[in-house]
This record gives structure tokens, sequence and C-alpha cells, in this order.
């Protein structure tokens, strides 16, 4: 209610109607003359009133509550002569009854019209929130649409770089590879000969970094094919090993391998697998200090899996620092005067190769310092799944 001018039956209707006790208030009175039937009813604070009269400008405060009585609904109907003047045998009563009446059904259609237009505000709201719905389904299209285009431009672009940019360096690898062998003969100078062999292994190290990218393209595309084979863990732990041999760095560490006796095949990616290992060793021996140790574990569980679990005594990674970590192209380590190169695809690229197997791939920090990961292949991923799991 605005707080303008009232009339006395507005006043008593609203002093009435205020207090709660009541939502309707019903008098006749007499006008210009005549009797009138006049009806108020409160109207009341819902939700949505709240937020805009307390926000509004012009709103004569601004601690408005849901159920506070903001003004009143007042209808007012002429009472026929014939109805007003009763004739001086009439019964009076019938007057008093007729009167009870209109005020009834004067009330009714205040109620009426109210719910009328609370019905029309909530179809209103319904049709405003479908047409957001609708609106807001066309964008998911639309960006659904760029999305598809984006991933097919991704997959042509990565194509087309497999092909541009691994062909020649190919190329490049396998002549560096002739001149550090003398196949056609000496070269002439053993400092040339250097230069060939930087020139291999610069080219290996970048063949290596573009397929990571492209591979981590195609998990993330769902286009990876794992080009499944039987692989035999035992031997593919020990191929690994054999590449770390005439590494300095992990000579000067105390390596423990522990793998169980008749431990079965697993159907997946050779390749991955073992690029997966490669990598999480690469990354103990680079941050484990001389004179530390290196543990190789994998065996069964007791619920079947095939678990691997590469431990050390590093510098190991902090909890929070675990899900950069698992971040593609970040490192922990990213300053200018880091340590260790790389792009940081090694665990992301990991833990993506053991996840399209079906497996779990989980960094933890041992109680004792460094780092612990830890490798489950599912048990449907086991060749001859009938081997008897070993004691928890």
């Amino acid at each position: 209610d605005s707080g303008g001018a009232r009339d006395a039956f507005e006043a008593s209707a609203l002093a009435q109607l205020s207090d709660g006790s009541s939502r309707e208030y019903v008098r006749v009175e007499e006008r210009n003359g005549r009797l009138e039937l006049r009806y108020a009813q409160s109207v009341r604070m819902t939700e949505s009133c709240v937020a805009c009269h307390n926000s509004h400008p012009q709103s004569p405060k601004t601690d408005w509550e849901v159920g506070d009585i903001r003004g009143i609904q007042t209808v007012s109907v002429p009472i026929p002569d014939f109805l007003s003047s009763p004739t001086a045998g009439g019964d009076s009563a019938v007057f008093d009854h007729f009167a009870a009446v209109i005020a009834v059904l004067v009330g009714a259609l205040a109620l009426i019209g109210s719910l009328l237009f609370g019905l029309k505000l909530m179809v209103t709201r319904q049709e405003r929130l479908l047409a957001l719905l609708r609106q807001r389904n066309r964008k998911l299209a639309v960006a659904k649409t760029e999305a598809e285009s984006a991933s097919r431009m991704k997959t042509e672009f990565l194509a087309t770089m497999s092909h541009e940019l691994r062909t020649p360096l190919n190329a490049v690898i396998g002549f560096s590879e002739a001149m550090c062998s003398r196949m056609f003969g000496p070269i002439g100078s053993a400092r040339y000969g250097e230069f060939a062999e930087h020139i291999n292994a610069s080219g290996q190290r970048l063949l290596g970094v573009i397929n990571n990218i492209i591979d981590l393209s195609q998990i993330e595309a769902g286009q990876f094919d794992l080009r499944e084979t039987e692989i035999d863990l035992a031997a593919t732990i020990d191929r690994v090993l054999e590449m770390f041999a005439d590494d300095a760095n992990a000579a000067s560490l105390v390596w423990t391998v522990e793998i169980e006796t008749g431990l079965p095949a697993i159907l997946g990616s050779e390749r991955a697998v073992r690029q997966v290992l490669h990598n999480i060793l690469t990354n103990a021996v680079n941050f484990t200090p001389a004179g530390g140790a290196i543990t190789l574990l994998a065996r069964r569980t007791s619920a079947g899996e095939i678990e691997i679990v590469i431990e050390d005594t590093g510098a190991g990674i902090a909890p929070e620092e675990i899900t950069v970590a698992m971040s593609p192209f970040t490192q922990i380590d990213g300053g200018l005067d880091r340590q260790i190169d790389g792009i940081g695809l090694g665990l992301p690229l990991s833990k993506r190769f053991v996840e399209i197997h079906g497996g779990t791939f989980e960094i933890e920090q041992p109680e004792t310092g460094g780092t612990r990961v830890v490798i489950l292949f599912p048990p449907d991923r086991i060749v001859g799944r009938d081997a008897t799991p070993v004691a928890a």
C-alpha cells in the first residue's frame, strides 16, 4: 500500500486485516444517498514481490517479508432500491440475509479474480522459463556443433602434423644413424661423428615429444588405437629396465625389483604399457639423488587385479601439487632454472594410457618420503584368468 488517501471503510478494512485475524472485510454503507455493499481483501507479499519492492526506489520501506500486507483490494456493489428500502410490512431479516449472500458472492468473485491473476502470473513465469530453456538449448546446440567442428579440425591437423613432421624427422634420424655407424665409410673428422650423434639424439627426443602430443590428443578425442596383443609383463619390465643400464644417474641408485613368479599376461597395447613404465621410471631416476633407492613390484592382488608399484626415495610430490603434475603441459618445477627437461606430458599421458585399459593410476606420498605410483589393471585384462591371486 502506497499510503495514499483512504476513506473510512478502507482505513477500517486495512486496520482489521493487518492484525491477521481475517482475510476479508465486508460492510454495508450509505454513499451519495445510496446503500452500497463494500468488500475488501488483503493483498500480501509473495516471494517474487519481496525482492522487487525492497529494491524499488519508490517503495515506502525496504524490509518487506513474505506474508506482509502491502495493500487491500476493494469492491463496491450498489444495492437496488427495492432491497435498500424494505416495505413497512416487509421482513428486514430477508434484507440482512440477502445482503450477506451478496457479500459472500462478491468475496467469492474477488477470490476467483485473485486466483486467476495468480494463475496468469504462474503461466507467464513458466512461459518465460520455457523461453529461456529454448534459448539455452539453442546455445548448447550451437556449442555442440562448434565443438564437433573443432574436433574434426583437430583430427585433421594431427593427421597433417603426423605426416609433415614425423616423415622428415624419421629421415633425419635415419641419416644420422647411418653417419654414426659409418655405414658408407669414415666421415673424415671425429667431431662430425659427435655432431651426428647429437643430431640423432635430438631427433629421437623431438620425435618422442611429437608422438606423445599426438597420442594424448587421440586419446582425448577417443580415437586412439590400442592394437591389443598379449603382453608378457615380466619381459616388458625387463626390457624397460635395460633402457636404464647405461644411465649414469640410474647406476648411482639402489634398485629393488620383485616380479611375482608366474605373473599372467594381460591384453593391451605393449607400446603404451612400455611407455608408462618408462615415463615413471624416468621421473624416479631424475628426481632421486645419488644413493637413493627405486623399488618396482609387480603382482596379483587378492581382488584378481594386476598391480604394479614403483616407489622412489626422491624429492616427492606434495599432495596439493599432484593435480598440477597430472595436468598436460605443466610441471611442478616450471621455472626457467629448472633442472629436469620435458614438456609435462609423461605423467598425464601415462595416466590416460592406463585408463584406456580400464585401469587406475594413482600417485601417493609415502610417510618416509619420496613418491609411490600405483597402477592397477582390471581382472578382465588378464589372459588366462584362472591364475590364482596372491594373498593380500
